[in-house]
């Protein structure tokens, strides 16, 4: 019987594959999986699945296949908590905090996020589905471009602002989460269905667009609310220049620039508020909600796609959700 994703940490933490003097490592990496999430890929699983007209009740192996993808994006939170120097994740500490702090959490923390993407990988391609093999490939490839998202991400970071264009910073953004968030759980729950090219193409019509929207949404969030579900000062402190801070930059006079300079690296909870106030006095909060909002828009109208008909109100569901969230 295929094994929810409970199952697959439980099986992680047997005595064959965590032997004596690394299991509790590894259950603090079984306990870091299971912390609460959207954990909104399996449903995407699911209504990519459906779209493709598979058979329902949904087989126990397309469970699997979703706690799979659940492992594989603990994989990428861990490595990324090291790369941001982040503290906590989903209501507690990194990964590489638990394991110890400093340079020796950190590798440790390396180390268990490839315990996680062998064991995710393994999940994927054991689901017992007949395409299996395909949908898996499917995922490493928009994997393969998260990557890259990430390393120009980080690239960029080390960058002066003026050195990093709205449209480098898009492809970045789009490289790193879009894709990986929405097109792959949906493409890959069609293709264990056996779904067709003409619905595949459409699925990726759809998720791309507002899997960048979603992203943008969580650039967004720490400048319009007091609270929110990341840390708020993260990407200001890290340095980041996303694309929100990207076309600031560009609509900001020459003092305007330099403040919003010092904002960035700065972990003062000051900073905060002040590249707040830039952002909106600039006109760059505006233009980013409008841009979501318009992408938001693009994806709804592919759900206009015969092949869509079967999960229009469920991706109508989606769609109306991240434009909440704005």
């Amino acid at each position: 019987m295929s094994p929810s994703l409970d199952e697959l940490l439980a099986q992680m933490l047997s005595p064959q594959r965590a032997p004596p003097g690394i299991r509790e490592a590894w259950g603090h990496v079984a306990e870091f999986a299971l912390r609460p999430g959207k954990r909104v890929r399996p449903r995407l699983v699911s209504l990519g699945w459906q779209a493709a007209g598979g058979a329902s009740p949904e087989p126990r192996g397309l469970v699997q296949f979703a706690a799979g993808l659940e492992l594989m994006h603990a994989f990428f939170l861990v490595h990324d908590d090291i790369a941001d120097c982040a503290d906590t994740r989903r209501g507690g500490p990194a990964l590489h905090r638990t394991l110890g702090g400093g340079r020796a959490g950190e590798q440790l923390a390396v180390v268990a996020g490839d315990l996680l993407f062998v064991e995710a990988t393994d999940a994927l391609l054991s689901c017992g589905l007949p395409n299996a093999v395909e949908a898996t490939r499917a995922v490493l490839a928009i994997c393969r471009d998260t990557a890259a998202g990430q390393f120009l991400d980080l690239t960029f970071a080390e960058l002066p602002l003026e050195k990093v264009c709205p449209s480098s910073a898009r492809r970045a953004e789009l490289l790193k989460t879009a894709r990986y968030t929405i097109e792959a759980p949906l493409v890959a729950g069609a293709m264990l269905a056996g779904g067709r090219a003409e619905l595949l193409a459409a699925l990726r019509r759809f998720a791309q667009p507002l899997g960048l929207a979603y992203q943008f949404r969580d650039d967004l969030l720490p400048f319009l609310r007091e609270a929110c579900d990341k840390p708020a000062l993260a990407d200001l402190a890290g340095g980041k220049k996303t694309w929100l801070i990207a076309i600031a930059w560009q609509s900001l006079d020459e003092t305007g620039r330099a403040e919003l300079q010092r904002c960035l690296r700065c972990d003062d909870p000051s900073a905060l508020a002040r590249a707040r106030g830039l952002l909106m006095a600039c006109g760059a909060l505006t233009r980013a909600q409008d841009e979501t909002a318009r992408l938001c828009a693009l994806a709804r109208r592919q759900l206009a796609h015969p092949s869509l008909a079967a999960v229009r109100t469920d991706l109508e569901q989606l769609v109306c959700l991240i434009e909440r969230l704005t």
